[in-house]
């Protein structure tokens, strides 16, 4: 859901239960015709419901297990479905992934990448995956400094690691790079102005702080946190 705030465009997320699906059909024949660039960022948002649901708040061990194998089939198979976008048997893989995610996620709260993208999307007309999946290794390795956080990143990293998916590096540096290495954007900086994007940042961070997902998040973030976060994102400097 879009509204306008300061004659700002921003995206607002919605729940209720008058929203939830009774049926759900899964049929990658409406997909097949997806373009390169939406392929890769609705995967890229897939990936990014998992990585959040797995570290969030409200997390447990039926939404651990979906987003733990969404993870790990996603550094496999998206990879394959950008060179091949007319393999159904792939398309199929990604959009059953795709519906795993969401129901983790649904049952377990999202994260602070979420809040980021949901604002500098709406306000800045960027993909929502695309907007999500360029704040999401920033945001994880914020989150490193949850212990608990820090844990379920280390077993997923070494699980990427072991099935040869990622080098050996921590969880951060292994989305960093499959993002870039699939075509992905890891900075802001190819999408926004400058002067926009932090000339406007007093007027947006607390939009973000507000976003509903952001309370998920296993740290809470703060202003002077989000601006560290906002400011690495936006010249893709993780390290």
């Amino acid at each position: 859901y879009s509204k306008y705030i300061n004659d700002k465009k921003i995206k607002i997320a919605l729940g209720s239960h008058e929203l939830i699906s009774s049926i759900v059909i899964l049929d990658p024949r409406f997909t097949i015709k997806l373009p390169q660039s939406l392929t890769l960022y609705t995967g890229l948002d897939a990936l990014s419901h998992a990585v959040e649901s797995i570290v969030s708040t409200e997390a447990n061990e039926f939404t651990n297990a979906l987003a733990e194998n969404v993870i790990i089939n996603i550094f496999e198979v998206l990879p394959n479905l950008l060179k091949n976008l007319s393999d159904i048997s792939l398309r199929r893989k990604m959009h059953i992934l795709a519906d795993m995610a969401g129901i983790a996620f649904s049952n377990s709260g999202l994260g602070l990448a979420h809040g980021i993208g949901h604002i500098i999307g709406g306000l800045y007309h960027i993909h929502h995956g695309k907007a999500v999946s360029i704040a999401l290794p920033y945001v994880v390795k914020y989150n490193y400094n949850s212990e608990r956080a820090s844990k379920k990143y280390n077993w997923i990293s070494s699980l990427l690691y072991e099935k040869g998916l990622a080098d050996k590096a921590p969880f951060y540096s292994q989305l960093y790079n499959f993002i870039s290495k699939i075509g992905g954007e890891v900075k802001y900086e190819s999408s926004i102005d400058k002067n926009k994007y932090f000339g406007e940042m007093n007027e947006y961070i607390p939009l973000i702080l507000q976003d509903p997902d952001v309370i998920y998040n296993p740290i809470v973030p703060d202003e002077e946190d989000i601006k560290k976060i906002l400011r690495k994102a936006y010249y893709g400097e993780l390290l």
